[in-house]
């Protein structure tokens, strides 16, 4: 890979280790000033607020990022349309507030709402700015964007605002106050026109490409929500917030993981793309082998050291979470194998074969999670891990096909990943089940132990048995020394 997109890969997780060692201490914090039922709270409000903002982003970002010709009419475009929809979608929610919380039987859902309808004014001023940057591949000043963004919306204000007691009140603010933060930051680093334009030629592609994109995206966030809204229409905000949070305890340091490549894969995607199906297809099966084989083992070992994670971070009072989390743990990893093709797919503007995965999978969880509610938490989880390898596999079935390989061609990127999870898995709970035979050994020394345990093991196993696929690109990616002669990685 070049040493400009090594470079790019290298900012990019500066900032995704950044972030996630900010959110990691945010937590051991936050949490044990904040109940259960306040997480659930605000995770109700969040879902509230998921389809609305949607549409209120009509995909701008990925629009200006995919245009090959981007015109200062198609950029005057694309913020005045986020503008006005961020706007509308204030509007909208603040108004159907209570309602809402009439559905959810929860009334202090209304004055959480009306706070947290200011994030869609606030991200629809981000957007065109943060989709300038990608397209231009500036991943130092995102990096460095996204960390401030974070740093001061969560130390600065919601950690204080938790140590007063406020509970749910730290989470809405250091939410709302993040995106103001790194909307004016975006704009203060990537500057763009702030006037309207009324061409019609101008909103051509920004409303086809993002009309799509939205679309598609509008229905993979209901699949992804239904969990949530069933558990919160049926249980009570206290359940919520269990899940929630033990979704979140992995879910996180794996979307962060995920952000940092695809921040620099969607642009890189979108220019293979028109070299033709099989540049797009090696780039995708390379990228694809080099990240299942972080996250799957992440995924193995956090299950298999689920308790010590669990005690260690969200503290005693969080235990009913461990044999949850442990499921979620799996269910990230299902999830975040789709990611990757639905990323390539939309590059190269292709929305049937995703929508109608994303539909199918729709109408499943719906009828999974209103089955498996009644059986508890842990049913609910193990329902969605079986559910969303079905959908990966089903996009991994029609990526395939688009791209003129075979499946299995597809699935062989998989392998590494899945060999080292079992591997890591492994180890990591043969380390666990010894530390449960110490009586009183501290969680957070357990935890230790695992993570030696994991970074051990996977670098020996991919070190000896997938050198040049897994662990050499995986070292170009975290060397901090540039090479004087840039070199072949996986992500090339």
């Amino acid at each position: 890979m070049a040493s400009s997109s090594r470079s790019q890969l290298l900012w990019s997780y500066a900032s995704t280790v950044s972030n996630t060692l900010m959110q990691a201490a945010s937590a051991v914090v936050l949490t044990r000033f904040v109940a259960p039922a306040e997480y659930g709270l605000v995770a109700l409000a969040m879902l509230c607020c998921r389809f609305p903002n949607y549409l209120s982003q009509l995909g701008m970002s990925r629009a200006v990022i995919q245009k090959p010709n981007l015109s200062e009419g198609n950029i005057r475009a694309a913020f005045t349309l986020s503008m006005g929809l961020g706007t509308a979608g204030c509007v909208i929610i603040a108004g159907l507030s209570p309602l809402l919380a009439s559905f959810f039987r929860e009334p202090r859902l209304i004055f959480v709402l009306l706070f947290m309808s200011l994030n869609f004014v606030f991200q629809g001023a981000l957007l065109v700015s943060g989709g300038l940057l990608r397209r231009a591949l500036k991943m130092r000043e995102l990096a460095v964007v996204d960390t401030l963004s974070y740093l001061i919306s969560t130390f600065a204000i919601g950690l204080p605002v938790a140590l007063k007691g406020y509970g749910a009140w730290a989470i809405v603010a250091s939410t709302v106050t993040q995106t103001l933060i790194a909307a004016m930051l975006y704009f203060a680093v990537s500057p763009h026109s702030l006037r309207p334009t009324f061409r019609l030629a101008d909103y051509d592609h920004i409303v086809a490409f993002g009309g799509k994109a939205t679309a598609t995206s509008l229905v993979e966030g209901i699949g992804g929500s239904i969990d949530t809204l069933a558990i919160g229409r049926f249980s009570d905000a206290f359940s919520v917030g269990l899940f929630n949070r033990s979704a979140l305890l992995m879910q996180l340091p794996v979307q962060n993981l995920s952000n940092g490549l695809t921040q620099v894969l969607f642009s890189r995607f979108s220019r293979e793309s028109e070299l033709g199906s099989s540049n797009s297809f090696d780039l995708l099966v390379r990228c694809q082998t080099v990240f299942l084989a972080i996250i799957f083992p992440l995924c193995a070992g956090a299950s298999g050291a689920a308790s010590c994670i669990v005690l260690t971070i969200y503290g005693s009072r969080w235990a009913p979470a461990i044999p949850l989390f442990a499921v979620l743990s799996a269910a990230v990893a299902a999830d975040v194998s789709f990611h990757l093709p639905g990323i390539q797919m939309e590059a190269l503007g292709r929305f049937r074969h995703k929508m109608a995965v994303q539909l199918i999978y729709a109408i499943f969880i719906a009828g999974g999670v209103y089955l498996s509610i009644s059986k508890g938490l842990v049913m609910v989880g193990m329902t969605l891990t079986g559910l969303q390898l079905c959908r990966s596999l089903g996009l991994h079935f029609y990526t395939a096909k688009y791209l003129n390989r075979s499946f299995m061609a597809m699935m062989s990127s998989w392998t590494p990943g899945l060999i080292g999870a079992l591997v890591v898995g492994g180890g990591i709970g043969f380390v666990a089940s010894a530390f449960h035979r110490l009586p009183g050994a501290p969680p957070v020394l357990q935890l230790i132990a695992c993570i030696l345990t994991g970074l051990g093991v996977s670098s020996i196993f991919y070190g000896t048995f997938y050198r040049h696929s897994v662990f050499d690109p995986v070292m170009q990616m975290i060397r901090i020394r540039r090479a004087e002669e840039p070199g072949r990685i996986g992500v090339e």
